[in-house]
């Protein structure tokens, strides 16, 4: 009766270090992990930084300049379109292939405003 009541207590204090050190490494981690948040923020705003974005607003910023610069290169098709129907003379073939040039441009630009603002819609901001 005596070793049954020793080895109980052997692995019921087992058991309770082993929950008590499962509880104190969880309140420690959560700490760590404040710790480290408030280390990345000081060291960012002493490097002149600001306060680090998340990885939705890098994406939403990467995908709205890839969209502001296709929309650059559409409106110099534009341009292009319009000044090979300028420098057409009258020539049928010529005017044609302006046209083409500028409504394609215009379709392409209606495209990229369209996603601009549904990357805008998405991620959140405002104008």
């Amino acid at each position: 009766m005596k070793n049954k009541i020793v080895i109980f207590l052997i692995i019921f204090s087992l058991l309770g270090s082993i929950s008590l050190s499962f509880f104190s490494v969880k309140v420690c981690a959560v700490n760590l992990t404040g710790q480290i948040t408030d280390m990345l923020e000081g060291g960012s705003d002493s490097a002149g930084l600001g306060t680090p974005a998340s990885p939705q607003m890098i994406i939403i910023k990467i995908i709205t300049t890839v969209l502001a610069v296709t929309g650059a290169i559409f409106l110099a098709l534009i341009v292009y379109g319009g000044l090979v129907y300028v420098n057409s003379r009258g020539e049928e073939e010529q005017v044609k292939k302006a046209q083409k040039i500028v409504v394609a441009a215009i379709v392409g630009l209606a495209i990229i405003l369209f996603s601009y603002s549904i990357t805008l819609f998405v991620g959140g901001q405002r104008f």
